[in-house]
C-alpha cells in the first residue's frame, strides 16, 4: 500500500544501507517513477550525517552522463531529509553475478563504459571512493549506471567530514590508502583501484580479497597481492587481466593515471589493438615478495648460500684430486718409461765393458757396484708398485745412493776399493750430472750420459750407472711425485 511523502507516493523498499533506506516511489504529478533515498535517523540524524548525506545529494545532483543515475529533487519534508533519482528497474552487478564470472568481452565493455563515467565525475570534482558491483545498477537497455555517492568528496574539498585514521569504502574493493586511513591519499588513483575491483568481480565472481571478518579482509588488502583473474576464471583474455591487475597495483604510482586511460586500454582490446598495460616484471614481484616475507626470504638465502659454497668446495676439492691424480698417473707413465729404456740401453753397454760376460759375473768390485746400480734401476718400478706412491720412490732413490757410497768408501771390494782417486772423481762427477739433470732434464742428460759411457773407464761406468739411477730417483720419484 503507497504512503505519501510529500509528493511522492512511496511504494516499496529497495534497500538499506548503514546511512540510509532507498524506496521506490511514483510522482503523481509528473507520472513519473523514481527512487527516493532517505535519511535514516530522520529528524533524529547526526550533524555529521545530515552533512554526509547533503555532500551526496550535492555531488550526484551536478553529474549528468549516462553512465551514471541522476538526481532530479532534494530536500526535506517534516524534519526528514530526501533526495529523490532515476528508478533503474534492473539489477545490480552483485546481484547479476552471483559468484559466477560474465563474459570478458561483455565486462570489457561494461568497464569501458563505468571508466568513462568515473573519468566525467573526475572532471566535474566528484570522488566516488565506493565503487564496487553493488553500487552499479543495470538498466533496461543493459547500461551499468553508477549510484550511491554516499562516500563522494569533491575534489580539493579539505573540510570533509573524513579524518585521518577512518576508513572508508568496502573492505573487499577499497584501495590499500583507503583501507589503512590515509585519507590525504585518497583521490583519482584511489577510483582507478576501484574500477579494477570491480572489473575483478565482473570476471572472476568474486571480490579480489575476501575473509571471515572484516579486519582480516584489510589486512589482506594491505598485505597481499590478488589472485591472477585467470587462475579464477581460464578463457580470460590476457590483456584484460594485465588492465585488472594495473588498476589494483598497490603502489598508486603503478596504476592508470586516470580512469580515462583504463577506458582507453579496455577500448584498445575491444578493437583488437595491443594495450598500452604491461604485465608487472619479475624483478618487480621479486621485490615486493621480498618485502612481503623479509624473514623467510633472509633464512632461505643463507641457506642457499651455505649450500652453494658447501658445494663449489667439494667440486674445487675434487678438482684439485683429479688433477692431482692425473699428474701422478702422468709422471709414474714416463718413470716407468725412462726406467725400461734405461734398463734396456744399459745392458749391452755394461755387458761389452765386461768382455761379454752376464752382468752378475762382472769381477771384482766394480761387477759388485755394477749389481747394485742396474738393481736400482728395476727396484725403482718394483717399490713404485708396492708402495704405490711418492714414499716408494723416495724410498729408492735413498736406498740407491746409500749403495753407491758403500760401494765407494770400498764396502764392496774390488778395483773401486784400491783407487780411491778414481772413486773420489768418479763420485764428484756423479753429483755434477745429478745437478745439471735436474737443471736440464732427465732424458736430455740422460742420452749425455749414455754416450760418456762409450768411453773406456773401468770406474766410470758403475758410478756413472749409479749417478743416472740416483738422478732419475731424485728427479722423478722425488721432485714430480711429491708436488
Amino acid at each position: 500500500m503507497p504512503r505519501p511523502f510529500g509528493q511522492y507516493e512511496l511504494i516499496s523498499e529497495l534497500g538499506r544501507g548503514g546511512m540510509g533506506v532507498v524506496y521506490r516511489a511514483r510522482h503523481p504529478a509528473l507520472g513519473r517513477t523514481v527512487a527516493v533515498k532517505l535519511l535514516l535517523a530522520g529528524a533524529h540524524a547526526s550533524e555529521a550525517a545530515l552533512r554526509r548525506f547533503q555532500l551526496e545529494a550535492a555531488a550526484a545532483a551536478g553529474l549528468q552522463h549516462p553512465n551514471i543515475v541522476e538526481i532530479h529533487d532534494y530536500g526535506e519534508i517534516e524534519g526528514q531529509p530526501y533526495y529523490a533519482m532515476d528508478w533503474v528497474a534492473g539489477p545490480n552487478l552483485a546481484d547479476l553475478c552471483a559468484g559466477r564470472p560474465l563474459p570478458p568481452r561483455q565486462a570489457a565493455e561494461w568497464l569501458r563504459l563505468l571508466a568513462g563515467a568515473v573519468h566525467y565525475a573526475h572532471r566535474c570534482g566528484v570522488l566516488h571512493r565506493d565503487l564496487k558491483p553493488s553500487n552499479v545498477l543495470v538498466d533496461e537497455a543493459e547500461r551499468p549506471r553508477i549510484t550511491d555517492f554516499g562516500l563522494a568528496k569533491l575534489l580539493g574539498d579539505t573540510a570533509g567530514a573524513t579524518i585521518t585514521g577512518q576508513m572508508l569504502g568496502s573492505p573487499g574493493y577499497a584501495a590499500p590508502e583507503q583501507a589503512a586511513g590515509r585519507v590525504a591519499e585518497i583521490g583519482v588513483l584511489s577510483d582507478v583501484y576501484g574500477l579494477g575491483a570491480l572489473f575483478y568481480h565482473l570476471v572472476t565472481g568474486r571480490a579480489p580479497f575476501s575473509a571471515a571478518t572484516p579486519i582480516e579482509t584489510l589486512r589482506l588488502v594491505l598485505d597481499t597481492e590478488p589472485l591472477a583473474p585467470s587462475l579464477l576464471n581460464p578463457p580470460l583474455p590476457r590483456d584484460l587481466e594485465t588492465i585488472c591487475l594495473k588498476c589494483l597495483a598497490k603502489e598508486p604510482a603503478r596504476r592508470y593515471a586516470t580512469a580515462a586511460e583504463v577506458a582507453e586500454d579496455v577500448e584498445r582490446f575491444l578493437n583488437e589493438r595491443p594495450i598500452h598495460a604491461q604485465p608487472p616484471s619479475v624483478p618487480y614481484r621479486m621485490r615486493k615478495f621480498t618485502r612481503r616475507h623479509r624473514a623467510g626470504v633472509a633464512a632461505t638465502t643463507a641457506v642457499i648460500v651455505a649450500l652453494t659454497a658447501g658445494l663449489g668446495f667439494a667440486l674445487a676439492g675434487f678438482r684439485r684430486a683429479l688433477v692431482q691424480r692425473r699428474a701422478a698417473d702422468t709422471a709414474r707413465d714416463q718413470a716407468e718409461q725412462l726406467v725400461g729404456v734405461m734398463t734396456k740401453d744399459l745392458k749391452p753397454v755394461l755387458e761389452q765393458r765386461g768382455g761379454g760376460l752376464e752382468l752378475g759375473q762382472m769381477a771384482g768390485g766394480g761387477g759388485a757396484v755394477f749389481r747394485i746400480a742396474a738393481a736400482g734401476a728395476t727396484q725403482y718400478r718394483d717399490r713404485w708398485t708396492t708402495r704405490g706412491g711418492v714414499g716408494g720412490g723416495g724410498a729408492v732413490s735413498r736406498t740407491c745412493w746409500r749403495r753407491f757410497h758403500r760401494g765407494r768408501r770400498g764396502d764392496g771390494g774390488g778395483a773401486c776399493a784400491g783407487r780411491k782417486g778414481r772413486a773420489r772423481t768418479s763420485r764428484r762427477s756423479c753429483r755434477r750430472r745429478c745437478v745439471a739433470v735436474e737443471r736440464v732434464g732427465t732424458a736430455t742428460h740422460y742420452r749425455r750420459l749414455r754416450c760418456r759411457m762409450v768411453a773406456p773407464s773401468a770406474h766410470g761406468v758403475p758410478a756413472a750407472v749409479a749417478g743416472i739411477e740416483g738422478a732419475f730417483s731424485r728427479r722423478w720419484a722425488y721432485q714430480m711425485l711429491s708436488r
